[in-house]
């Protein structure tokens, strides 16, 4: 795949800047299988008679990684040459928890933030740091990242290989014809998009997420709280999504709820969603509000742009779901394994392929 190339071929640039910051010799050798794999690349130590095997793999998540421990310490061919060989996944992004994981399960890894876990002969390379937009936010005021401005972001993203006329993108957003030609425009200059004629095309959707993702503020959603009683979580959400239809609240699915639909992963913790008029639900009989530690967790939206270009659902079962775009960023924004599901989310359903 496309995206497991590129990612090889990032992060083998990393690995050999590493390796020369460390002093230590590396050569490229021909890739090769060995017992049951295949693997992506081979670098030569040859002063500490070490090859490293790579593999590139877009996610590397906790599940994944014991897989592979597993499975490479059975495979034959393998297992008998492990003074010589040392098995290296290369990872777009590597959260902590799946760092830590690589670490008991002793499995070296490398993402395109530079984390790094390489034990060698002699040297032990190990760095783990969060990457800059999970720890500071980026100014919004000025960019195509505004809260009415992304309404244009998350129509591209939503439809990334559309080409779309000027009046179109007004009528699907909600804004004025002026302020979408000063988006547009700045948009292009950025090299976000290109325009001919009239048509706008998006150039490449996974900066533009990536840089929405560094400008967002999910924090601006004001958080509410409740418990709903349920046995299941799929109960969970048909009582939620029955109680905010019927209370005719506007509403749509996202976090772990989302992500539950449309590409599940893990135990989702509580049941979450966008609704429009967060105190109308206060006098329901079924969701009682709390003030902390409720199982339903209602945003009241920063801007309404959020309900649009709603993710398709196989039924209407459920309240609909965000766009994709809208929910990775969300799951990215949140704590705990919130992230590992982002990047499965991502992985499953953001491919860009034809609309």
């Amino acid at each position: 795949m496309k995206i497991e190339k590129d990612i090889l071929r990032q992060g083998l640039e990393v690995l050999e800047s590493l390796l020369d910051e460390h002093g230590i010799a590396h050569k490229k050798a021909s890739a090769c299988g060995i017992g049951k794999r295949k693997w992506d690349a081979r670098l030569s130590l040859p002063e500490l008679k070490k090859d490293i095997l790579i593999e590139a793999k877009a996610v590397f998540q906790p599940d994944q990684i014991n897989e592979f421990a597993y499975s490479f310490g059975f495979e034959e061919g393998i297992q008998d040459k492990t003074g010589d060989l040392l098995p290296l996944i290369i990872t777009r992004r590597i959260t902590e928890n799946a760092f830590e994981c690589c670490k008991k399960n002793n499995i070296a890894v490398i993402d395109l933030n530079r984390n790094v876990l390489l034990k060698l002969p002699g040297p032990i390379i190990e760095r783990y740091r969060e990457p800059k937009e999970e720890k500071r936010h980026l100014g919004t005021s000025g960019t195509v990242f505004s809260a009415k401005a992304s309404r244009i972001v998350r129509a591209l993203l939503s439809r990334p290989q559309t080409t779309w006329e000027q009046a179109k993108l007004v009528d699907k957003t909600g804004i004025t014809q002026g302020y979408a030609s000063q988006i547009l425009a700045k948009m292009q200059s950025e090299k976000y998009i290109f325009q001919i004629g009239g048509f706008i095309k998006l150039v490449d959707p996974d900066r533009l997420l990536n840089d929405w993702m560094a400008h967002y503020r999910f924090d601006r959603h004001k958080k509410n709280e409740f418990a709903l009683n349920f046995n299941s979580y799929e109960e969970g959400l048909r009582k939620l999504s029955d109680e905010l239809k019927r209370l005719g609240v506007k509403s749509a699915l996202t976090g772990w709820s989302g992500a539950f639909i449309l590409a599940p992963y893990g135990v989702p913790p509580k049941l979450m969603a966008y609704a429009q008029e967060v105190p109308a639900i206060k006098d329901s009989p079924v969701l009682f509000p709390v003030e902390r530690d409720g199982n339903v967790v209602l945003y009241l939206p920063h801007d309404e742009g959020v309900f649009q270009f709603n993710s398709n659902t196989a039924d209407n079962e459920y309240c609909p779901v965000v766009s994709e775009a809208q929910l990775y960023l969300d799951l990215s924004k949140m704590p705990g394994r919130a992230k590992e599901q982002a990047e499965h989310f991502k992985e499953e359903c953001l491919k860009w392929g034809n609309d």
